[in-house]
């Protein structure tokens, strides 16, 4: 009876890592890896004397 509860145990636990390692970790590894926008691109005004001259 121990053994079969020893491995319902190891089971648990392992359910339980791999189920956080997909709830939290994961996702943090996809949003770091997204690529992010340039600070300085030509498509958007910066300022409001740049937009006036453009207009």
């Amino acid at each position: 009876m121990s053994m079969l509860k020893s491995k319902w145990i190891k089971f648990g636990f392992a359910f339980l890592v791999i189920f956080l390692f997909l709830q939290f970790i994961v996702p943090l590894l996809i949003l770091a890896n997204l690529e992010k926008p340039p600070a300085t691109s030509g498509h958007f005004i910066n300022t409001y004397e740049e937009s006036k001259t453009r207009f």
